[in-house]
């Protein structure tokens, strides 16, 4: 079978979990005899060398086509984030050259849905596992710019405030000071400064506010995208969504139920570097993720500090170079308490020994999490996981029986959860003989080639 994926960035210049179960799964498939390729989308820059075309490469043993494109710089760019016309003119000619027999979305993200038309006008069967929300949501978490949830694109949703508070302008900045609308925040600190040198900076930031609200029109066009990508993958063959959860998403946008069916993912984790825990008569608490405000790092970190406990500790892994705002506010609320340090990056073969120095891993996320890989991790670790009892995640941990859950961003109630394994540490050994090791990659392939066998193309008005 000859099988083609489609990949918003390539690995190994980015390391996303899409990409890496892309990658993962591409392998897998190539070891069984298939013929795999890549079409993934390359950033262009405005004065690079290719600033438009493709070029073949080979990625750890995959074919894979890059594309150049720059979308952002077309006058076009609103309607080219979601339906990108030159993206399709080159998709098409990549399934002229490679000619799948199926096609197979990771992630749609800079491809648009323009690659969806480019397969259905060839008579290729298409299949899409998405692992964020993208398809409703241009900033894929579907959290609004005060940091509450959203279920979709309404005419009561003020997408173009989150699309504005996603640039590097005054929303970028505002951002982190929670539960104030962010247009509220604006007037006030306009009111209070327009006479001053920091009015003047501020002025600015409102312009550049008004230049990107402007250029995202307001909640009709977030509509017309959600219906226009609802639209395009009507001519899939089948959604295969990694939660029950989002296929409820899905479902309420309009999306039709027998499209979809829920397919969780395969994690590629070796087994074998798995050994016993470390001994340590703390509770030992640890996050791994991105360092920054959808990830919730800030709640975890209010939670410890509000243990009256030496017998505690937080170790905090993940890069702190990029999100520089969020990342100076965490180090500031943890004020150099002893029992919590930040441990930066580690090499992936660091991974086994990280987890056998933790008790539980908190992942303590804001958003929806459709596919929180790192408590998939922890699991195949025989560590148990404490996150919040919202989104997928009930779907992952069973609350006591291989993990813990709590309310989303509510530090007292993580506390309250954290002080009772403190109070008797033998509830960690209960939970970790009752965790369940997730699905393999090879587990999940198997499922796949039965359904992709069995596919054939289906025509949709």
């Amino acid at each position: 079978m000859r099988i083609s994926y489609l990949l918003h960035q390539l690995s190994p210049k980015h390391s996303s979990v899409v990409e890496q179960y892309c990658f993962n799964i591409a392998r897998e498939m190539k070891s069984r005899g298939n013929e795999v390729s890549v079409f993934v989308y390359q950033h262009s820059r405005q004065r690079a060398k290719l600033q438009q075309g493709t070029m073949g490469l080979d990625c750890a043993g995959i074919r894979v086509r890059e594309v150049y494109h720059n979308y952002r710089i077309s006058r076009d760019a609103k309607e080219f984030e979601y339906y990108n016309p030159v993206i399709k003119g080159y998709a098409e000619l990549y399934f002229d050259e490679f000619k799948p027999d199926i096609v197979h979305a990771v992630h749609l993200k800079n491809l648009s849905a323009s690659v969806i038309d480019a397969a259905y006008d060839k008579n290729i069967p298409v299949v899409f596992t998405p692992a964020d929300f993208w398809m409703l949501c241009p900033n894929f978490t579907l959290l609004r710019a005060d940091f509450e949830l959203c279920r979709g694109p309404l005419m009561t949703t003020p997408c173009q405030l989150c699309l504005a508070d996603a640039k590097e302008s005054l929303g970028q900045k505002i951002m982190d000071k929670k539960h104030q609308p962010l247009s509220s925040k604006i007037k006030e600190k306009a009111s209070h400064s327009l006479v001053s040198a920091v009015g003047k900076k501020l002025l600015k930031g409102v312009t550049s506010y008004m230049n990107i609200q402007k250029q995202w029109v307001g909640i009709d066009s977030q509509i017309e995208r959600k219906e226009l990508i609802l639209r395009k993958c009507e001519k899939i063959r089948k959604i295969l969504t990694p939660s029950e959860f989002m296929k409820r998403i899905l479902v309420e946008n309009g999306y039709e139920e027998t499209q979809i069916d829920v397919l969780p993912l395969g994690f590629d984790i070796d087994m074998t570097d798995i050994a016993d825990k470390s001994h340590s008569d703390k509770l030992r608490i640890g996050y791994i993720g991105t360092i920054n405000r959808h990830k919730g790092v800030h709640t975890l970190i209010q939670a410890v500090r509000g243990i009256e406990s030496d017998n505690v500790e937080l170790k905090i892994f993940g890069d702190f170079t990029r999100f520089h705002n969020y990342t100076s506010h965490v180090k500031n609320l943890a004020a150099h308490d002893k029992r919590i340090s930040f441990k930066g990056t580690f090499r992936p073969e660091k991974l086994p020994q990280i987890f056998r120095d933790i008790d539980i891993l908190a992942v303590p996320s804001l958003w929806y999490e459709n596919v929180p890989v790192v408590a998939y991790t922890a699991l195949a670790h025989k560590t148990p996981v404490i996150a919040p009892s919202f989104g997928a995640f009930p779907e992952i941990i069973s609350h006591t029986r291989n993990g813990i859950l709590f309310k989303r961003e509510d530090a007292a109630d993580l506390r309250e959860k954290l002080t009772d394994i403190l109070a008797d540490m033998s509830i960690l050994k209960k939970l970790s003989d009752r965790i369940t090791p997730p699905k393999s990659i090879s587990e999940h392939v198997d499922e796949l080639l039965i359904l992709f066998e069995n596919y054939t193309y289906c025509d949709r008005a």
